[in-house]
């Protein structure tokens, strides 16, 4: 008689357990799909903010009157050039962070991080600091940390979206990089051209929003749909889908029986779990628990790695030559004035904007899925 009670107790338990972990509806889905695409958007954006305002800045920062410092073109570029180094080193690391780490808490303490490097600069300026070895220090710093955004929000992305029509959106959600210009652009018209603060606070200013970000991301962000109860559903997830519902079909028709009793026990707590420590075995993506990462050399080897790297590195060449040096460019060889030199850097990165976005359509079109 005790026996048959203790056995009633669990399965009353087992079943409110299966009843408060169902999948959530479609509703719900798109709307944390649409906060993820939104926070991590500007999560990545944040740091093109910071960018493009040591871009459009420089003009301010070579002057040798306060609040300038006095450093030259060569020295600037020699910052660049080792802050644009750390942070190519910090991706690799960031993506091995990222496979064995929590995403929200690398990102939450990066961007703090990046923030108090960043804000260390705007104070060199303040404390008339004229040694570039001080600036490379935090640039360093801010460029090696900064990494951790790239591969993290990839990652929360792609277990938010399904493979099917994730051209469109990552076309639209990669644009982030040319809004994060666009806001630092207008960000250092609005404050050092409209308000007249010096480049010193302006540049305060925009490192704080990557701050905010960070520990917003800290407190709010959800990098695993399973952790709310949600499945995301692949095209080739359907014969699995299929077999997790006969079994939960034997598992309640049968639960009578002690052997399948613990069986829904075991499976359920697998499938099912909202744990931050453990996500389900069934539904996890690429670099989640349960998973092992390959290693870098085996990573090329990978059909169309050394390809698309190849284009990449062109790419960025191309790009962030025209976003660190464009604004100088357009003042001291096209005498632009500070309007002219705003809407020069608005069009370039609006023109990137709608490429991106058309080009994921197309991608879309043409190959159906990645």
């Amino acid at each position: 008689m005790e026996a048959d009670f203790q056995k009633d107790i669990r399965i009353n338990l087992t079943n409110e357990n299966l009843n408060s972990n169902k999948p959530k509806s479609m509703r719900t889905q798109h709307l944390f799909q649409g906060y993820i695409f939104v926070l991590t958007f500007f999560t990545y954006a944040s740091l093109h903010t910071t960018r493009e305002a040591w871009a459009f800045l420089k003009d301010n920062i070579k002057k040798e009157d306060s609040p300038g410092i006095g450093l030259s073109s060569d020295q600037l570029g020699t910052i660049d050039m080792v802050f644009l180094g750390f942070y190519s080193i910090g991706l690799y690391i960031s993506g091995v962070l990222g496979d064995n780490m929590n995403k929200k808490l690398l990102i939450g303490v990066g961007y703090i991080i990046v923030c108090a490097a960043s804000v260390m600069i705007g104070m060199g300026g303040i404390w008339q600091i004229r040694n570039q070895w001080y600036y490379i220090l935090f640039f360093s710093i801010s460029g090696i940390v900064q990494s951790v955004g790239w591969p993290s929000v990839v990652a929360i992305m792609a277990n938010w979206f399904s493979k099917k029509g994730r051209g469109f959106w990552f076309g639209i959600w990669t644009a982030n990089p040319n809004v994060g210009n666009i806001i630092g652009t207008l960000s250092c018209n609005l404050f050092n051209g409209r308000i007249g603060l010096d480049w010193r606070w302006t540049w305060i200013i925009v490192s704080l929003f990557v701050g905010v970000i960070g520990l917003f991301n800290l407190f709010f962000m959800v990098e695993h749909p399973a952790k709310v109860g949600i499945i995301i559903k692949e095209q080739n997830e359907d014969e699995t889908v299929a077999l997790i519902e006969s079994e939960d079909n034997a598992i309640v028709g049968d639960r009578e029986e002690e052997g399948n009793e613990q069986r829904s026990v075991r499976s359920r707590g697998k499938m099912h779990s909202q744990s931050d420590d453990t996500l389900p075995e069934l539904v996890l993506k690429d670099g989640e628990e349960g998973e092992k990462s390959i290693n870098f050399f085996k990573a090329w080897l990978i059909p169309g790695v050394i390809q698309f790297s190849i284009c990449y590195l062109g790419l960025k060449l191309a790009n962030y030559g025209i976003m660190l040096w464009l604004p100088t460019y357009a003042t001291e060889h096209l005498k632009f004035n500070e309007d002219q030199k705003t809407l020069i850097a608005l069009l370039y990165d609006i023109g990137t904007v709608a490429g991106s976005i058309c080009l994921g359509l197309l991608s879309d079109l043409m190959y159906g899925r990645r």
